[in-house]
Protein backbone atom coordinates (compact mmCIF):
# COMPACT_ATOMS: atom_id res chain seq x y z
CA UNK A 1 0.00 0.00 0.00
CA UNK A 2 1.26 3.46 -0.88
CA UNK A 3 -0.08 7.21 -1.25
CA UNK A 4 1.15 9.88 -3.89
CA UNK A 5 2.25 12.96 -2.55
CA UNK A 6 -0.02 16.23 -3.10
CA UNK A 7 -1.37 14.08 -6.02
CA UNK A 8 -3.32 16.88 -7.45
CA UNK A 9 -0.93 19.65 -6.99
CA UNK A 10 1.29 17.26 -9.19
CA UNK A 11 -1.58 17.69 -12.25
CA UNK A 12 -1.05 21.38 -14.01
CA UNK A 13 -4.51 22.91 -15.69
CA UNK A 14 -4.38 23.69 -19.03
CA UNK A 15 -3.94 28.10 -19.51
CA UNK A 16 -7.44 27.79 -21.09
CA UNK A 17 -8.68 26.82 -18.02
CA UNK A 18 -7.33 28.45 -15.51
CA UNK A 19 -9.99 31.65 -15.21
CA UNK A 20 -11.80 28.23 -13.90
CA UNK A 21 -10.04 28.70 -10.99
CA UNK A 22 -10.03 31.64 -9.64
CA UNK A 23 -10.09 32.83 -6.02
CA UNK A 24 -9.46 35.79 -4.01
CA UNK A 25 -6.87 35.88 -1.05
CA UNK A 26 -5.21 38.22 0.99
CA UNK A 27 -1.37 39.22 -0.40
CA UNK A 28 1.15 38.10 2.25
CA UNK A 29 -1.71 36.83 4.72
CA UNK A 30 -2.90 40.56 5.32
CA UNK A 31 -6.22 40.55 5.73
CA UNK A 32 -6.58 44.30 6.56
CA UNK A 33 -5.79 44.52 2.58
CA UNK A 34 -8.09 44.32 -0.10
CA UNK A 35 -8.08 40.55 -1.50
CA UNK A 36 -6.26 40.29 -4.74
CA UNK A 37 -7.74 37.83 -7.58
CA UNK A 38 -5.66 34.72 -8.28
CA UNK A 39 -5.99 31.76 -10.57
CA UNK A 40 -4.69 28.19 -9.45
CA UNK A 41 -2.15 26.51 -11.93
CA UNK A 42 -2.39 23.06 -10.79
CA UNK A 43 -5.73 21.52 -9.99
CA UNK A 44 -6.68 22.02 -6.10
CA UNK A 45 -7.94 19.73 -3.18
CA UNK A 46 -11.73 20.11 -3.12
CA UNK A 47 -12.78 20.56 -6.46
CA UNK A 48 -14.92 17.77 -8.18
CA UNK A 49 -12.88 17.60 -11.47
CA UNK A 50 -9.50 17.26 -9.31
CA UNK A 51 -10.14 13.19 -8.65
CA UNK A 52 -11.15 12.72 -12.56
CA UNK A 53 -8.24 14.83 -14.16
CA UNK A 54 -5.76 13.30 -11.64
CA UNK A 55 -6.95 9.61 -12.28
CA UNK A 56 -6.37 10.50 -16.24
CA UNK A 57 -3.31 11.50 -15.75
CA UNK A 58 -2.07 8.82 -13.94
CA UNK A 59 -3.66 6.25 -16.62
CA UNK A 60 -2.22 8.36 -19.54
CA UNK A 61 1.54 8.03 -17.67
CA UNK A 62 1.23 4.46 -17.20
CA UNK A 63 0.30 3.87 -20.95
CA UNK A 64 3.36 6.21 -22.20
CA UNK A 65 5.82 3.95 -20.45
CA UNK A 66 4.64 0.50 -20.35
CA UNK A 67 7.00 -1.74 -22.10
CA UNK A 68 9.81 0.03 -19.73
CA UNK A 69 8.07 -0.58 -16.41
CA UNK A 70 5.86 -3.95 -17.54
CA UNK A 71 5.32 -4.06 -13.92
CA UNK A 72 4.52 -0.63 -12.99
CA UNK A 73 2.14 0.25 -15.58
CA UNK A 74 -0.36 -1.75 -14.80
CA UNK A 75 -0.02 -1.40 -10.75
CA UNK A 76 -0.69 2.56 -11.38
CA UNK A 77 -3.73 2.12 -14.35
CA UNK A 78 -5.53 -0.42 -11.97
CA UNK A 79 -4.67 -0.57 -8.55
CA UNK A 80 -5.50 3.72 -7.93
CA UNK A 81 -8.49 4.85 -6.45
CA UNK A 82 -7.27 8.22 -6.57
CA UNK A 83 -4.03 8.90 -4.49
CA UNK A 84 -4.02 5.08 -2.56
CA UNK A 85 -2.12 2.62 -4.06
CA UNK A 86 -3.24 -1.14 -2.90
CA UNK A 87 -2.31 -4.51 -4.50
CA UNK A 88 -0.78 -7.60 -3.82
CA UNK A 89 1.93 -9.87 -5.61
CA UNK A 90 3.25 -13.50 -5.07
CA UNK A 91 6.13 -12.91 -3.23
CA UNK A 92 8.61 -10.79 -1.86
CA UNK A 93 11.33 -10.16 -4.27
CA UNK A 94 7.80 -9.36 -6.65
CA UNK A 95 6.78 -6.48 -4.13
CA UNK A 96 10.45 -5.39 -3.66
CA UNK A 97 10.66 -5.20 -7.66
CA UNK A 98 7.57 -3.52 -8.22
CA UNK A 99 7.76 -0.33 -5.32
CA UNK A 100 11.36 0.31 -7.55
CA UNK A 101 9.71 0.23 -10.41
CA UNK A 102 6.81 2.09 -9.23
CA UNK A 103 8.63 4.80 -7.67
CA UNK A 104 10.83 5.54 -11.19
CA UNK A 105 7.92 5.51 -13.30
CA UNK A 106 6.21 8.49 -11.04
CA UNK A 107 9.47 9.76 -11.47
CA UNK A 108 8.98 10.39 -15.06
CA UNK A 109 5.51 12.22 -14.21
CA UNK A 110 7.04 14.23 -11.84
CA UNK A 111 4.87 12.04 -8.83
CA UNK A 112 6.35 11.02 -5.75
CA UNK A 113 5.21 7.44 -3.55
CA UNK A 114 5.50 7.55 -0.50
CA UNK A 115 3.81 6.26 3.18
CA UNK A 116 4.70 2.31 2.02
CA UNK A 117 3.73 -0.22 4.03
CA UNK A 118 3.37 -3.74 3.31
CA UNK A 119 2.72 -6.94 5.70
CA UNK A 120 6.15 -8.89 4.48
CA UNK A 121 8.70 -7.59 7.05
CA UNK A 122 11.34 -7.65 4.74
CA UNK A 123 9.71 -5.86 2.26
CA UNK A 124 9.27 -3.21 4.83
CA UNK A 125 13.04 -2.88 6.12
CA UNK A 126 13.64 -2.56 1.50
CA UNK A 127 12.43 0.83 2.08
CA UNK A 128 13.60 3.86 2.73
CA UNK A 129 12.23 4.66 6.47
CA UNK A 130 11.63 8.11 5.13
CA UNK A 131 9.09 6.74 2.78
CA UNK A 132 7.58 4.45 4.79
CA UNK A 133 4.08 5.14 6.05
CA UNK A 134 4.36 6.92 9.48
CA UNK A 135 2.73 4.12 11.42
CA UNK A 136 6.16 1.65 10.72
CA UNK A 137 8.44 4.35 11.12
CA UNK A 138 8.72 3.92 14.82
CA UNK A 139 8.89 0.14 15.26
CA UNK A 140 11.35 -2.58 15.68
CA UNK A 141 10.46 -4.42 12.97
CA UNK A 142 12.17 -7.43 14.66
CA UNK A 143 9.52 -7.28 17.57
CA UNK A 144 6.80 -5.17 17.28
CA UNK A 145 3.60 -6.15 15.75
CA UNK A 146 2.27 -4.89 12.54
CA UNK A 147 -0.79 -1.79 13.19
CA UNK A 148 -3.46 -1.29 11.52
CA UNK A 149 -3.72 1.08 8.75
CA UNK A 150 -6.66 2.67 7.33
CA UNK A 151 -7.35 2.74 3.36
CA UNK A 152 -9.94 3.22 1.45
CA UNK A 153 -12.87 3.57 4.15
CA UNK A 154 -11.58 0.08 6.04
CA UNK A 155 -9.01 -0.85 8.18
CA UNK A 156 -5.80 -3.18 6.97
CA UNK A 157 -4.52 -5.33 10.55
CA UNK A 158 -1.38 -5.75 8.93
CA UNK A 159 0.02 -8.09 11.15
CA UNK A 160 -3.06 -10.95 10.30
CA UNK A 161 -3.48 -9.40 6.78
CA UNK A 162 -6.81 -8.90 6.98
CA UNK A 163 -9.72 -6.29 6.63
CA UNK A 164 -11.46 -5.09 9.62
CA UNK A 165 -14.57 -2.55 10.10
CA UNK A 166 -15.18 -0.27 12.67
CA UNK A 167 -18.77 0.42 13.06
CA UNK A 168 -20.63 3.46 15.21
CA UNK A 169 -23.79 3.81 14.98
CA UNK A 170 -25.39 7.25 16.50
CA UNK A 171 -28.50 7.71 17.76
CA UNK A 172 -30.94 9.30 15.11
CA UNK A 173 -34.35 10.39 15.78
CA UNK A 174 -37.34 7.60 14.34
CA UNK A 175 -37.62 9.94 11.01
CA UNK A 176 -37.40 9.24 7.22
CA UNK A 177 -34.92 11.24 7.19
CA UNK A 178 -32.98 9.52 10.61
CA UNK A 179 -33.01 6.54 8.87
CA UNK A 180 -32.30 7.34 5.55
CA UNK A 181 -28.86 8.99 7.26
CA UNK A 182 -27.99 5.96 8.91
CA UNK A 183 -28.46 3.74 5.56
CA UNK A 184 -25.94 5.78 3.92
CA UNK A 185 -23.68 5.54 6.52
CA UNK A 186 -23.07 1.91 5.02
CA UNK A 187 -22.76 2.13 1.88
CA UNK A 188 -19.17 2.52 1.79
CA UNK A 189 -18.61 -0.75 3.13
CA UNK A 190 -21.74 -2.34 0.47
CA UNK A 191 -19.21 -3.89 -1.36
CA UNK A 192 -17.33 -5.77 1.31
CA UNK A 193 -19.84 -6.92 3.55
CA UNK A 194 -22.66 -7.45 0.20
CA UNK A 195 -22.47 -11.41 1.70
CA UNK A 196 -24.49 -10.11 4.80
CA UNK A 197 -28.20 -10.45 5.35
CA UNK A 198 -28.12 -6.18 5.19
CA UNK A 199 -31.98 -4.92 6.76
CA UNK A 200 -31.56 -1.53 6.19
CA UNK A 201 -32.77 -1.04 3.02
CA UNK A 202 -35.61 -3.15 2.83
CA UNK A 203 -36.35 -1.28 5.84
CA UNK A 204 -36.47 1.94 4.39
CA UNK A 205 -38.30 1.13 1.44
CA UNK A 206 -41.12 -0.02 3.48
CA UNK A 207 -40.88 3.46 4.80
CA UNK A 208 -41.60 4.93 1.89
CA UNK A 209 -44.29 3.10 0.74
CA UNK A 210 -46.54 4.47 3.77
CA UNK A 211 -48.71 7.12 4.02
CA UNK A 212 -45.92 9.73 5.45
CA UNK A 213 -45.73 13.61 4.85
CA UNK A 214 -42.50 15.07 4.73
CA UNK A 215 -39.17 13.79 6.04
CA UNK A 216 -39.62 14.82 9.70
CA UNK A 217 -42.37 12.88 10.49
CA UNK A 218 -41.95 10.05 13.52
CA UNK A 219 -42.90 6.82 12.23
CA UNK A 220 -43.07 5.03 16.17
CA UNK A 221 -46.78 4.89 14.85
CA UNK A 222 -46.13 3.72 11.18
CA UNK A 223 -44.37 0.31 11.87
CA UNK A 224 -45.91 -2.86 13.28
CA UNK A 225 -46.52 -3.01 16.47
CA UNK A 226 -45.52 0.83 17.27
CA UNK A 227 -41.88 -0.24 17.36
CA UNK A 228 -39.34 0.18 15.20
CA UNK A 229 -36.16 -1.67 16.16
CA UNK A 230 -32.94 -1.85 14.93
CA UNK A 231 -32.61 0.09 11.63
CA UNK A 232 -29.64 -1.74 10.57
CA UNK A 233 -29.07 -5.58 11.74
CA UNK A 234 -25.97 -7.12 10.21
CA UNK A 235 -26.34 -11.18 10.86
Amino acid sequence: MCDVEKMFHRFHVSPEDRDYLRFLWYKGGDTKKEPLEYRMNVHLFGATSSPGCANFGMKHLSRMFEEEFSLAAPFLRQDFYVDDGVTSVKNAREAKELIKEACELCSKGNLRLHKFVSNDRSVIEDIPLSERATDVQDIDLSRDKLPVERTLGIHWNIEDDSFTFQIGLKERPDTRRGILSVVRAFMILWDSLRHLCWKGKPFCKGCVNRALHGMSQSLMNCVHGGRSGRVISLT
